[in-house]
C-alpha cells in the first residue's frame, strides 16, 4: 500500500508564528534602540556635546516621551502575542525589595572588579582609563521631569533591553548564555554617547542584571537595583 506525507499540522503552525516573531522583534528593536545607538554613534564619531545646543530638560522631556511610546510598542506586541508585562517577569512583591539591594550590592563588587582590569589593560596599552561620562547633564534631573525620567528609564531599559531581549533571543535560538550576551551588549552599545570607558564600565553591571534575570526570570528586583544606581548617581552629581 501507498503511503502518502501528511503535512506536519504543528510545523506549519510554529513556521509562520515564528517568523512573525522574528519581524516584530525586530520592529521592537528598531523603535526602542534604534535611535540610542545612531546618538552614541554620532557622538563617538563626531566628538559631539549634546548638551551644547540643546537644553538638558528638553532632552529630558523627549527621552520620557520616546521611552513610553516605546513601552507602548512593546505592550501592543505583547499584547497580540496573547502576553503582558507580567509574563516578562513584571510582578511585585515585597521580598522584591531585598532582592534588589543584593543585586545591587552585587552589580557593584562586579563593576570594581572589571574597573580594575580594565584599568590595567588601559595602563599596559600607555593610556588612561577616562571613567568620567559624557553629555550628561545631571542639573537637568534636579527637577519633576528629572525625577519623573529617573523613575521610568529603569521599567523602560529593564523590561525592553533586559527581559524582552533575553526573551526573545532565548525563544528564537534555544541559548541563555547568547540571550544575556545580546542584552548586555545591546543596552552598553547606547551608553556609548557617554564615551568608550563610561560604556565598557556598564558591562559588569549589565552582566549582573542580565544573569540574575534568566536565572529567575523576574524583572522587578533590576529595575529597582537600576532605579537605585540612577539615583545614587544623581545624589553624587
Amino acid at each position: 500500500m501507498m503511503e502518502l506525507d501528511v503535512p506536519n499540522a504543528n510545523n506549519t503552525v510554529a513556521e509562520p508564528a515564528i517568523r512573525l516573531r522574528t519581524i516584530e522583534f525586530g520592529l521592537v528593536l528598531f523603535v526602542v534602540f534604534s535611535q540610542l545607538i545612531a546618538v552614541s554613534l554620532y557622538v563617538v564619531f563626531t566628538g559631539a556635546n549634546l548638551y551644547g545646543s540643546t537644553p538638558g530638560k528638553a532632552f529630558t522631556l523627549s527621552g520620557i516621551l520616546s521611552e513610553l511610546g516605546s513601552l507602548a510598542v512593546l505592550r501592543y506586541v505583547l499584547f497580540r502575542q496573547g502576553r503582558s508585562f507580567s509574563s516578562l517577569g513584571l510582578r511585585f512583591s515585597w521580598k522584591d525589595i531585598p532582592k534588589s539591594l543584593l543585586v545591587t550590592v552585587l552589580a557593584y563588587v562586579a563593576f570594581l572588579i572589571w574597573w580594575v582590569a580594565i584599568s590595567q589593560v588601559y595602563r599596559l596599552t600607555g593610556r588612561t582609563l577616562n571613567s568620567t561620562s559624557n553629555n550628561i547633564d545631571l542639573s537637568s534631573m534636579v527637577s519633576v521631569l528629572g525625577l519623573l525620567f529617573l523613575t521610568l528609564n529603569p521599567f523602560f531599559e529593564e523590561l525592553a533591553a533586559r527581559a524582552y531581549v533575553i526573551s526573545e533571543v532565548q525563544f528564537l535560538t534555544g541559548s541563555r548564555a547568547l540571550a544575556a550576551l545580546v542584552s548586555v551588549v545591546l543596552q552598553s552599545s547606547y551608553h556609548l554617547y557617554q564615551g568608550l570607558g563610561p560604556a565598557l564600565l556598564t558591562m559588569p553591571l549589565f552582566a549582573v542584571f542580565s544573569l540574575y534575570y534568566v536565572k529567575t526570570k523576574r524583572i522587578t528586583p533590576v529595575i529597582l537595583a537600576h532605579m537605585i544606581f540612577d539615583f545614587l548617581a544623581l545624589s553624587r552629581g
